[in-house]
């Protein structure tokens, strides 16, 4: 994935805290920490454009990284292959001893990913991708 913390979806976020049976005053808590966010620079005493903020999980918070974690928790719903997850890498695992079949199998599970990635947002890093 490239930049994938940056790339969270707040209302995708949002409504997979929902699926997930996070309701009432703990989903409050979630969508105010996520939505109404705004940033800015400080450049030399130079203050810049105040931006709102509709993507991504305050990066360096406690709560960033296990947010991301249930943005991605799906994700092996949609691939058929071994998926191994770790932080912000992806590793699809398929095994047979026909090498034609082998093949078929990966570009499967490749599509399913792509498929997922581009549904919830996220942009696959293709230097990163290895067949």
């Amino acid at each position: 994935l490239s930049k994938a913390f940056d790339c969270v979806n707040h209302d995708y976020l949002l409504n997979k805290l929902k699926f997930y049976g996070v309701e009432n005053s703990p989903f409050k808590f979630f969508e105010s920490y996520l939505q109404n966010r705004s940033q800015k620079v400080l450049i030399d005493g130079i203050w810049s454009q105040e931006l709102k903020v509709n993507f991504g999980v305050p990066q360096g918070s406690v709560l960033g990284p296990l947010l991301f974690l249930i943005s991605i928790n799906d994700l092996p719903d949609f691939i058929k292959a071994r998926t191994i997850l770790y932080a912000d890498d992806t590793t699809l695992v398929n095994s047979t001893a026909d090498i034609n079949a082998l093949e078929e199998l990966t570009e499967n599970a490749l599509q399913g990913a792509t498929t997922w990635f581009n549904a919830n947002g996220f942009l696959l890093n293709q230097d990163k991708t290895q067949k």
